[in-house]
């Protein structure tokens, strides 16, 4: 497992993952540091070429940092269209496309889906955070989501992000459709 610091990756056409288990990028090493902070985050640069992921589970409670990326920092994630085949479930830190960044820029990105968690969550991250030098941004991003949080101490829900600190959201849109269980809500 490495952070592929500065390393450039291209999606060059659409993938359907069939269904499987997805293991985020930027993750944990093993199961004994999932109760802390992700030690080998993605640091790279990801353009999704204005491709679709599809098809994919990220269904696992007890995790932190769950999504299609775990945890970013100082990356930039472009272009990309994540559709994930059931309902995306975390503890804390849930999202469909990042966990959580921190001083990384996502733009021009669509996520589509649900999510559950027991904390934190948002549709394109689920908590994003700067430092004094430089903050995460969001931008241009839509989100089509439905969010429950629900049983955790730290209850925030938001349809772009649930958390932010240091950090800019702008221009993005969020539509959770039109019937009684199409919600963003915690309780």
């Amino acid at each position: 497992i490495g952070s592929y610091d500065k390393s450039y990756f291209k999606l060059m056409a659409n993938l359907d993952l069939g269904g499987m288990e997805w293991n985020p990028i930027g993750f944990y090493r093993d199961s004994s540091e999932l109760s802390g902070e992700v030690q080998t985050p993605f640091f790279g640069h990801f353009d999704g070429n204005g491709k679709t992921i599809s098809n994919f589970k990220l269904s696992r409670g007890t995790w932190g940092n769950t999504g299609f990326f775990g945890a970013a920092r100082d990356a930039s994630i472009e272009n990309l269209t994540l559709c994930p085949g059931k309902t995306v479930t975390g503890r804390t830190n849930t999202a469909i496309l990042a966990g959580s960044a921190e001083n990384t820029r996502i733009a021009d990105c669509v996520v589509r889906g649900n999510i559950s968690s027991a904390g934190v969550a948002g549709g394109i991250a689920g908590r994003i955070e700067g430092s004094e030098k430089s903050g995460s941004v969001i931008e241009n991003c839509t989100a089509y989501v439905t969010i429950n949080v629900n049983g955790g101490q730290e209850l925030y829900a938001g349809g772009i992000c649930g958390r932010a600190a240091g950090s800019s959201i702008v221009d993005c849109r969020v539509e959770t459709g039109d019937n009684q269980s199409a919600r963003i809500q915690g309780q």
